[in-house]
């Protein structure tokens, strides 16, 4: 079994958020940035790093709320 260290899960959710953004802007007729059309790993570095800092942020929100239940 994979051990995912909470760096791999980050890197994950960042992967998988920039890919449904991408393709939700694209169902609702969005028209993103030509550099951010990309896989993740040909982002450029400076999205990357973002989206990497979404994750780390939704998944402490997430872990934060779990105990006390969303408002």
């Amino acid at each position: 079994m994979t051990e995912y260290t909470e760096e791999i899960i980050i890197n994950k959710l960042a992967r998988y958020m920039h890919e449904e953004y991408e393709n939700a802007a694209k169902h609702f007729g969005w028209n993103t940035q030509e550099s951010t059309k990309v896989a993740f790993d040909d982002l450029p570095e400076a999205n990357k790093r973002l989206m990497v800092h979404i994750a780390y942020k939704t998944i402490g929100w997430i872990m934060g709320n779990m105990s006390e239940g969303v408002e």
